[in-house]
């Protein structure tokens, strides 16, 4: 039997999921894709990927999952253009008060078996999404870009 464990951002990034019997446990969340993030904020994103330059976007994603950003000559460099597109994508998808926190992710094709959402199936990097489960005014807004997914990992 695989009960979902419902994560938020913090928990997710420090790695400090629960774990299931075997080195497995559920995941779920709420995600945007690439796409996704391109139409609820397209001038964060235009900015985000002209300052990735020769960097794709999974590419970024999935150095931010290792933790190690050989892409870039300093680590410093790829937080600091992440936080800046952070702000930028609050600011252009704000509702309110409310805002939407972003925090990139990915999965790796051995993986995929694991993955029931097509669209985990199609994207190798996603953005999980915090502030999403009580729909504030910013997730009400942009829910049509939002989605919930659940998938098992191994770690």
């Amino acid at each position: 039997m695989c009960v979902t464990v419902h994560l938020n951002i913090e928990d997710y990034c420090d790695r400090k999921e629960n774990k299931m019997s075997s080195d497995y446990y559920a995941v779920s969340a709420w995600i945007m894709t690439w796409d996704d993030i391109k139409k609820a904020a397209p001038k964060a994103a235009a900015w985000f990927e002209q300052e990735l330059g020769r960097i794709t976007v999974d590419t970024f994603c999935y150095e931010w999952y290792m933790d190690n950003f050989e892409s870039f000559e300093k680590s410093e460099t790829a937080t600091e253009t992440w936080r800046i597109f952070h702000e930028k994508f609050q600011k252009e998808t704000k509702v309110g008060k409310s805002v939407l926190k972003l925090a990139p992710t990915w999965r790796s094709d051995d993986c995929l078996s694991r993955y029931d959402d097509d669209v985990l199936k199609e994207h190798s990097s996603f953005f999980l999404v915090d502030n999403v489960e009580q729909f504030t005014p910013a997730a009400k807004k942009h829910k049509k870009n939002l989605r919930y997914v659940a998938w098992v990992d191994y770690g």
